[in-house]
């Protein structure tokens, strides 16, 4: 994650938190247990490995053509304010992709 994000969201290195998208289709799409790292990436985008971060990523969300799955999307990353009582994301904060297919 970029440093000056981790500083934006009051997270710091080793800190573990909670990923999430939404798609059109209403499906909750949510990873707990990532741990923030401090990285050399863009502000206002996030790494993972698309592995442990495929529950995130819809089966609609491909290329037209050659169908290779939508795996290079940024998502914002949820900090404890936008969790519930059981470490869920919260309705209203879920993270929306910021590039749209």
């Amino acid at each position: 994650m970029n440093p000056a994000d981790i500083e934006q969201f009051g997270l710091f290195d080793g800190k573990v938190i909670g990923l999430a998208t939404k798609a059109d289709d209403a499906i909750i799409r949510e990873k707990h247990g990532l741990k923030v790292f401090a990285y050399d990436v863009p502000r206002g985008c996030i790494g993972a490995y698309y592995s442990e971060c495929n529950v995130l990523i819809p089966l609609s969300h491909h290329a037209e053509e050659s169908k290779v799955p939508a795996g290079s999307r940024c998502l914002s990353a949820s900090s404890n304010k936008d969790l519930d009582g059981n470490g869920r994301c919260r309705p209203s904060s879920r993270a929306k992709s910021r590039h749209p297919l």
